[in-house]
């Protein structure tokens, strides 16, 4: 797919500490559309190749956090990954007034809501909200690193 064919753009608004520090991160601005979920996934996926992490736990939870902060928030949303040693923090901002609230009465299966904080919960060592003013918050998450040649048994947890 060429960029003249994608929809949704990302804007990269910053950078953290070289890779040499043992920190390096990224934040994007993606617009409030449904397309933005993809793009955060494909963006989350590329991070983690440049830096050989694995990827599925870290993009799954990308995907919950964008899908909520779209289906719950407003205005552009800003994507941050930080690769800090032996740990990545996940974090989400939008302009929403409501708080993410994880649903503590099981989903059915044949229920096509309503698990992403749970799954969140599965995959992150731990995970929060924190208000950033107004009506603006950001939902956080933070995983193990894991390299890319070892995986991650969380995933599959998930599946079963």
């Amino acid at each position: 797919m060429t960029s003249q064919q994608r929809t949704t753009s990302a804007t990269e608004v910053r950078k953290a500490p070289p890779a040499s520090q043992g920190v390096h991160g990224y934040v994007w601005e993606l617009p409030h559309e449904p397309q933005s979920c993809r793009r955060a996934r494909e963006l989350t996926r590329a991070a983690a190749s440049s830096r050989r992490v694995a990827s599925d736990d870290l993009v799954l939870v990308v995907s919950e956090l964008i899908g909520n902060a779209l289906a719950h928030g407003a205005g552009p949303l800003h994507l941050g990954l930080l690769f800090e040693y032996d740990t990545i923090r996940v974090a989400v901002h939008d302009h929403g007034a409501g708080l993410p609230q994880r649903d503590e009465q099981q989903s059915a299966s044949e229920d096509t809501c309503g698990r992403g904080l749970h799954i969140v919960e599965l995959l992150s060592n731990k995970w929060g909200v924190t208000l950033t003013g107004g009506h603006a918050k950001t939902t956080w998450a933070e995983l193990a690193l894991v390299d890319e040649q070892r995986g991650s048994d969380q995933f599959s947890k998930v599946l079963s």
